[in-house]
């Protein structure tokens, strides 16, 4: 008679240590990815609403200088100066800035839009607005002192906002670039 041996011995079946290691590089290497993704994806979201609050900008600081009353020396609603566009002592209308002539503003939270003759950006600063007159009465075309009637050319400038402030948009040389910025041409009709 042959006796059968019962065998005791149980059958675990369990992950090797190779198969976990080779598991959680394939983990990490999914999440390492979706982190990158989100990081461009963020990215990619911030820079169109930067655009549009920098194209807000430029709306908002045309329409206080345009509509602001010739006769005041800086713009109705922020105070701006100076306006394209003065009265002179004896009443006439003439043009108030020149050709190449720079203004820098500075916009703060809450779109709070200043004038500052630094250069240098106040530390509550979000956007920097560059405004060059590019055409003006006082270039070769037009004189200063031309009447507005007998001046029928408007005054031109190009305008830049840019983010972060630090960086001036028309400096030469090896300055740092801003991350973002929005060029405009802008027509000052006479009043």
């Amino acid at each position: 008679m042959f006796l059968h041996r019962r065998s005791y011995r149980h059958h675990f079946s369990a992950f090797s240590l190779v198969e976990v290691v080779i598991a959680l590089g394939v983990i990490s290497i999914a999440v390492v990815t979706l982190v990158a993704l989100m990081s461009t994806g963020l990215q990619t979201v911030k820079n169109p609403v930067e655009q549009t609050q920098a194209i807000n900008l430029i709306s908002i600081i045309y329409a206080d200088m345009k509509n602001s009353p010739a006769t005041s020396a800086v713009s109705s609603i922020y105070g701006l100066s100076p306006l394209p566009w003065n009265q002179n002592s004896s009443g006439q209308i003439v043009g108030n800035v020149s050709a190449g002539s720079v203004n820098t503003y500075w916009v703060t939270q809450g779109l709070k839009v200043f004038s500052s003759p630094s250069s240098t950006a106040p530390a509550s600063a979000i956007y920097r607005i560059t405004l060059r007159y590019t055409r003006a009465p006082g270039s070769s075309m037009v004189s200063a002192a031309t009447p507005l009637n007998s001046s029928p050319a408007p005054i031109e400038a190009l305008v830049v906002v840019s983010w972060p402030p630090a960086p001036d948009p028309f400096a030469t040389g090896s300055h740092p670039r801003p991350l973002g910025k929005i060029e405009s041409y802008l027509t000052f009709p006479r009043p």
